[in-house]
């Protein structure tokens, strides 16, 4: 499953498998075949034994969508065990009422035995995405690198934050696309935005916005970008289909265009986001635009923590409420209805009522 990693996006392929799926089946079926003549010649009761037998399960890519609340924060562990957390949920303030670094993000990983976190990335600066990382780095977990997407926002606690950085002495990178980062070589990660010279007065679309491709499965965590920065993506076109979205913006308004979805035509939407919140997210009407194109959606704020793993060829979803499904990556054809959809279908959520 090994891939060069290059910074061309990577095309939606109808099929189930890549070509590198196709040509190890076809190498394991050659195989498979040669034991069993050679089988037959000394036992004539080889129809009766298993062809061959799986030695070692695939290694899994796992990606869980942490509830902390009105904020973000998603944890990712690669195949090859290295770990990454993409944003740490906001402390207590504006956004919320608890520190979700210090009763969401910690316990977590504790709960998971993770005593290092490889990289920690910060994908812009607002405070419901970074607030929970001062209690995290003052938690005594080891951080190996610590990513941003370098836009100069003068709050003081965005300045506390790096000062703790640099006096915890994290290797700290500023991210460019087009990029690849090195996680794992089964793994192609891809940055998207934002590209060199970019200028945002909002901070939301300064956001880092990445995929993961793992096989035939493919991530896209999309940040709070908004509609301007979903246009200039746009020009990927079909390159930005995606198996499972990290919905832009907690479900806002500002994002989740008509035209951007229709490229990325995910196959399981999140949306991490908090119970009642003063910013009315998700909007209605980009729940009712989810539902009309017929992507399943999944909410924090009712599923709690969103679990997923995958081997390259399915991704298997595990929400805290509610019942574990599998999806599979770019179907040859639309769906026809919403009853055919796996998982919670319908835009719905199963693991409680409404939205």
């Amino acid at each position: 499953m090994s891939r060069t990693h290059d910074v061309t996006i990577v095309p939606a392929r109808p099929g189930l498998f890549s070509r590198e799926w196709l040509t190890v089946l076809i190498v394991v079926l050659a195989a498979a075949a040669a034991w069993i003549i050679a089988w037959k010649q000394i036992d004539g009761t080889a129809a009766e034994q298993p062809a061959y037998q799986v030695a070692q399960r695939i290694k899994e890519l796992e990606v869980t969508f942490i509830d902390v609340g009105q904020g973000d924060s998603s944890f990712i562990r690669m195949p090859n065990g290295r770990t990454i957390l993409v944003d740490a949920g906001p402390s207590k303030g504006m956004y919320s009422t608890y520190d979700a670094g210090e009763q969401a993000v910690i316990p977590f990983l504790q709960q998971k035995g993770i005593a290092r976190i490889d990289t920690l990335m910060m994908t812009h600066p607002h405070a419901d995405h970074y607030g929970g990382m001062q209690a995290l780095l003052n938690s005594g977990i080891e951080i190996g690198e610590f990513l941003d997407p370098g836009m100069d926002h003068p709050t003081q606690s965005y300045r506390t934050l790096l000062e703790t950085v640099g006096r915890l002495g994290i290797p700290f990178r500023e991210i460019r696309a087009p990029n690849t980062l090195n996680w794992d070589s089964d793994v192609l990660v891809q940055v998207i935005w934002p590209e060199e010279g970019f200028s945002a007065d909002n901070p939301n679309n300064a956001s880092i916005v990445f995929r993961l491709v793992y096989g035939d499965v493919v991530y896209l965590f999309a940040g709070d970008a908004e509609a301007v920065v979903e246009g200039v993506l746009n020009a990927y076109g079909p390159g930005l289909r995606t198996t499972v979205l990290k919905v832009p913006h907690h479900g806002s308004d500002t994002s989740s265009t008509r035209s951007f979805m229709e490229y990325v035509i995910p196959r399981l939407a999140v949306i991490s986001v908090g119970n009642n919140n003063r910013f009315n997210h998700p909007n209605p009407d980009i729940m009712d635009r989810y539902d009309r194109m017929n992507i399943p959606v999944l909410r924090t704020d009712k599923s709690g923590t969103i679990t997923t793993k995958s081997d390259g060829t399915v991704v298997r979803v595990t929400p805290e409420m509610g019942a574990p499904f599998e999806i599979y990556p770019f179907p040859p054809a639309p769906v026809a209805s919403s009853a055919t959809h796996p998982g919670p279908g319908n835009g719905s959520d199963p693991g409680k009522d409404g939205r």
